[in-house]
């Protein structure tokens, strides 16, 4: 599912606790900067014994999201 989000990169090079080289964070918070909201079909099964999918209308919205841009594994 395409969602769309507008954010900030922030270049943070550091090492993380379980050995990641990180480079960067993402920052997305909708009460900074206002996110639209994408068009989708969610599926979901709509039967307990076989599934049986469907396709919902929905919009998306990102309302906060924070992430680590890895480069890689120190240990390789």
């Amino acid at each position: 599912m395409p969602v769309s989000m507008s954010g900030k990169f922030y270049v943070s090079p550091a090492l993380t606790a379980d050995g990641q080289m990180r480079f960067g964070k993402i920052v997305v918070d909708d009460s900074v900067t206002p996110q639209r909201s994408t068009f989708a079909y969610v599926r979901s099964c709509t039967n307990i014994l076989a599934c049986d999918p469907m396709q919902f209308p929905a919009r998306l919205k990102i309302k906060k999201l924070t992430a680590d841009v890895l480069l890689g594994d120190i240990r390789s």
